[in-house]
């Protein structure tokens, strides 16, 4: 009887322990630094470089304790390093103010890693939908490089397997009108389209982003 009293416990514990970390909003400084990563791209495509540092100004004044919460949440040492990385390269970048894709690149490598801290915490929108976004966004600015090296192609492969794996749960939600339309555009983008069509394709899919978040409110 003690032993099967004390599994019980142990089982009520770990279910306690999973629910409150489950239930628990992202730390105001890590849910800072996600969205001003994605809101000075907006910035750097418009060459205002001085609305993008002030920007990454404030970003900075984050880094350490967002750092600390990786690292508080057991995420790889490699993404830690990755995340600290990838702030260096946006401050140099902001500063240099020569090349917006780049920068742009930059800070939304920021916003998958953030992604990733993401599933450690509360959240009502499934996170395949968050990497849609990213993705969407890298096929944007990927289109308007010169040379890519192939890394296009990649993130469309990418986008195409993390909707395969939402897809579904879309439908349960009554999105089987959206569905059509990732389908239809990702369909495109695999069979190859010209930069701007891609710049295009990539924009549709951030538009359908909000719709599929939608379905979640």
């Amino acid at each position: 009887m003690k032993k099967y009293f004390g599994i019980v416990l142990i089982f009520v514990a770990l279910f306690t322990s999973a629910f409150a970390k489950t239930s628990t909003p992202l730390p105001k400084n890590a849910h800072f630094v996600a969205e001003k990563a994605e809101d000075v791209i907006d910035y750097f495509l418009k060459g205002d470089w001085t609305g993008a540092q002030a920007i990454v100004d404030n970003m900075g004044m984050k880094e350490k304790s967002v750092v600390a919460i990786l690292q508080d949440n057991q995420v790889s040492a490699s993404s830690v390093d990755d995340f600290s990385y990838f702030m260096f390269r946006l401050k140099a970048l902001t500063r240099q103010k020569k090349e917006p894709i780049q920068a742009a690149l930059v800070s939304n490598q920021i916003t998958n890693i953030l992604i990733d801290l993401q599933e450690h915490y509360a959240h009502r929108v499934p996170l395949e939908v968050a990497r849609m976004d990213y993705l969407g966004r890298e096929v944007v600015l990927l289109a308007q490089v010169s040379n890519d090296y192939g890394l296009l192609n990649r993130r469309i492969a990418e986008l195409d397997r993390v909707w395969k794996s939402l897809r579904a749960t879309i439908l349960k939600k009554g999105g089987e009108k959206v569905a059509s339309q990732v389908d239809h555009v990702i369909n495109k983008m695999q069979k190859g389209v010209s930069g701007q069509q891609m710049i295009k394709q990539g924009n549709t899919i951030l538009d359908l982003v909000d719709e599929l978040e939608a379905l979640f409110k």
